[in-house]
């Protein structure tokens, strides 16, 4: 099995050492474009890109950071690109059987064995909701169990434990193979979470009924979730397979942006639900200003600095009135970052609380009287989804997916994507009319209500097993 490692620079001698502890050496073809001056290394010739047209091989490891740059290059003058592999990839297919069981449940329930696959567990919305799902099934008496990559937040761990979840660290994910079915023969279903896992999907896709979980926004503001999947993928990127697979969006946010690349595919709209930790909002306070929330990672998607600018005009239209909090990881070296701590410019009414807890930020919700997503474009926030289970005013874009849930000034308020104006009337609406309480009432009772209707825990286990049903007919219809 004779293999190129393509490219002969700093990246491959740091890698040198494992490669020949995992491959037999006298396998190895050595390539770079500069063969020319670098002729040989440790004793093998090195190939020009052009002599690989002529010799056999099973594949092309890029050992370079200029991934692209090289597969286009071989692509271009030939090489079947099913060929061209990045060596992420040829570490994880060596991984494959390497499994760790992190916590061992006992399996004793009855309605089926529910596999729960995603990537990078840690403290993001598509793992929180992924493991909201396994809490739904096993009160519904269903066997779950999670695998993940090794790219794992240790600290997540704890809050799988707690859930009684059975947790599967699978290192060659996602490339899984070989002995890594042994763990997946046993369940019926499968929930692939993430696009970023299209070659997860890709596997089960016909093997077992499953489900593809797709959460994402377009590639905008320097995130390039689609474009460095489908590169990556490149061998499975024409999604011929699609059909043997049954794909989900959180919205039609994300059901719009994987259309763009698979059109008429996605067949079921499946949001998601969260536990109900509603807090008492009768804690004392030492004023009565109205404090609006923003909530979330500080970066341009988010478009704190909207809020920041829309915040200021509130405050000089009504000084001493309102309090404007940010909370959520900042950096004041990243460049938007910056810019917003530059937007406060030290105006005291507008705090930049930083990272909190989940604990910090639930304690935080009995000060909140506004929840306000800025973003200019979101799949299903689950900040918005929090504030109204808290019965909050909240405000969000008109380019994200709860839009599908709110009605204007009757549940939430809804302003224009980008437009600081369209924020600033809707924050001033809220401060004109916050006196006048049946009306505020009325949107914290129906926002409350939205929660309780759509993302309750038991709206969301309905949803799943309806699913679950759904995608074992379409497996045994396909099988006959």
């Amino acid at each position: 099995m004779r293999i190129v490692f393509y490219g002969i620079g700093v990246f491959f001698k740091r890698r040198e050492q494992y490669i020949k502890d995992h491959i037999n050496w006298e396998d190895v073809i050595l390539a770079d474009t500069n063969f020319d001056s670098l002729c040989s290394y440790d004793g093998k010739k090195i190939a020009s890109p052009i002599e690989l047209l002529e010799l056999k091989y099973v594949k092309i490891v890029v050992t370079s950071i200029h991934y692209e740059e090289i597969y286009s290059q071989l692509v271009n003058i030939g090489v079947e690109k099913d060929k061209i592999i990045s060596f992420s990839r040829f570490t994880r297919e060596i991984e494959q059987g390497h499994n760790e069981r992190f916590e061992v449940i006992p399996h004793i329930h009855s309605k089926g064995e529910v596999l729960l696959i995603t990537s990078c567990l840690g403290f993001n919305g598509a793992t929180w909701v992924l493991l909201y799902a396994a809490e739904a099934l096993k009160k519904r008496q269903y066997n779950v169990t999670i695998v993940t990559d090794d790219k794992y937040d240790y600290n997540f761990i704890a809050e799988v434990k707690r859930r009684e979840v059975e947790l599967i660290i699978m290192r060659s994910l996602p490339y899984m193979g070989g002995a890594d079915f042994n763990i997946i023969d046993r369940f019926d279903v499968v929930i692939v979470n993430v696009f970023q896992n299209m070659n997860v999907a890709y596997k089960m896709a016909g093997y077992k009924p499953a489900f593809w979980w797709i959460h994402e926004c377009p590639d905008l503001f320097g995130e390039s979730y689609y474009s460095d999947t489908i590169r990556e993928h490149s061998d499975i990127s024409d999604g011929k397979w699609l059909d043997e697979i049954t794909v989900g969006a959180v919205s039609k946010v994300s059901k719009e942006a994987f259309d763009s690349f698979y059109p008429n595919t996605i067949s079921v709209c499946m949001p998601y639900g969260i536990p109900d930790e509603k807090i008492s909002n009768n804690i004392l306070r030492n004023d009565n200003r109205i404090i609006f929330a923003v909530i979330g990672n500080v970066c341009q998607r988010k478009a704190q600095d909207l809020f920041v600018r829309s915040a200021k005009r509130i405050i000089d239209m009504f000084p001493g009135r309102c309090l404007f909090w940010i909370i959520g990881p900042y950096d004041s070296k990243k460049e938007y970052d910056y810019k917003v701590i530059e937007a406060i410019n030290g105006e005291a009414d507008i705090v930049l609380h930083g990272l909190k807890s989940r604990e910090e930020i639930n304690e935080m919700y009995q000060f909140i009287d506004v929840e306000v997503c800025s973003s200019q474009i979101e799949c299903l926030q689950v900040v918005s989804v929090e504030g109204m289970m808290h019965g909050k005013i909240c405000i969000t874009t008109d380019a994200t997916g709860m839009t599908e849930y709110i009605d204007d000034e009757v549940n939430g308020l809804i302003f224009k994507s980008g437009d600081e104006k369209s924020l600033f009337d809707k924050m001033k609406w809220v401060v004109e009319n916050y006196e006048n309480y049946p009306i505020m009432n009325s949107i914290r009772k129906k926002a409350r209500k939205t929660y309780e209707e759509h993302f309750s825990m038991d709206a969301y286990a309905d949803r799943l097993e309806k699913m679950i049903r759904e995608i074992s007919i379409k497996n045994t219809e396909r099988r006959r």
